[in-house]
């Protein structure tokens, strides 16, 4: 193998430890529904500590924000805090940020619709 091989395998493998990191934290805030970021030296070190890691500061982490798929998950970098892009759903983001799910709007209430159903089977038994 070539050297560039190497690099290129390390590379790989330091950007899937970067994003598995930054997707466990941002799930853990959302299931906790927090917005606060967290601290820049505190997610290296958690990219640091994981098994086979490279090791990674922030210079090297800046570089990496212009992949897309950092650009998706981080909204702000800089040398003391960083900031994962919302799901949508958390406390204090405006409806005009919350991503379309595809839903029309006129969904009913699922009580009303359960409670027509008992109604419904109640009359075809007597």
């Amino acid at each position: 193998m070539r050297i560039h091989e190497f690099l290129s395998e390390d590379s790989d493998q330091l950007t899937a430890q970067i994003l598995t990191t930054l997707e466990f934290l941002r799930h853990r805030d959302h299931n906790k529904k927090l917005t606060t970021p967290h601290s820049t030296a505190g997610f290296i070190n958690m990219v640091n500590n994981m098994a086979g890691s490279s090791m990674l500061n922030y210079q090297l982490l800046q570089n990496m924000m212009s992949k897309p798929a950092f650009k998706n998950l981080i909204t702000n970098l800089d040398e003391k805090n960083i900031s994962f892009k919302p799901f949508g759903d958390e406390p204090g983001t405006s409806p005009e940020d919350e991503q379309d799910t595809g839903d029309s709007g006129n969904a009913k209430d699922p009580t009303k619709i359960v409670g027509a159903m008992a109604k419904r089977a109640a009359s075809n038994r007597s």
